[in-house]
């Protein structure tokens, strides 16, 4: 078998369409290079595929990284119903490098930069359209760059 080592940018690329607020561990950046990376995901939500956000966002996250040919590279481990600790714990912890990364809402993250807050604001959009489309258009690209430099904690990906 022959291993290519994968870079931190071929990881985002094939996991970016697949989840949901994916906050991404910096801790992930220096051991992109290995042969074979062994990631950890923590959700609060259970380990139901057909109705838990958490667990069809994984599954997704799974199927991009085989698809993408890193299947064999790659290793991401699902711990729901918050396995590895409340979501404050858990967002800490991905903060710290200790938890890979996690499928969460933006209220937890708001806990560490308020300005999150402001996705919690029900009348900010009128409708999920909407909201993808100001996503889609950079809308949510400043709480991405503030969440990166207040918490050192990457967005990969939004589910709307």
């Amino acid at each position: 078998m022959k291993i290519v080592p994968v870079s931190r940018r071929t990881l985002l690329k094939s996991s970016a369409a697949a989840a949901s607020v994916i906050a991404l561990s910096p801790a992930i950046i220096g051991r992109a290079e290995a042969a074979s990376l062994k990631l950890k995901c923590s959700s609060s939500l259970p380990n139901d595929p057909k109705y838990a956000n958490g667990r069809v966002y994984y599954d997704n996250l799974v199927k991009n990284i085989k698809g993408n040919g890193l299947g064999e590279q790659v290793e991401v481990t699902f711990f729901p119903d918050n396995q590895l600790g409340q979501e404050i714990d858990v967002i800490n912890s991905v903060k710290l490098g200790v938890i890979d990364m996690m499928v969460s809402g933006s209220s937890i993250s708001a806990n560490l930069v308020p300005l999150v807050g402001t996705f919690d604001l029900g009348y900010l959009f009128t409708s999920y359209q909407q909201q993808t489309k100001a996503f889609d258009a950079g809308a949510a690209k400043p709480i991405e760059e503030a969440l990166l430099k207040g918490a050192n904690i990457r967005v990969i990906a939004w589910g709307l």
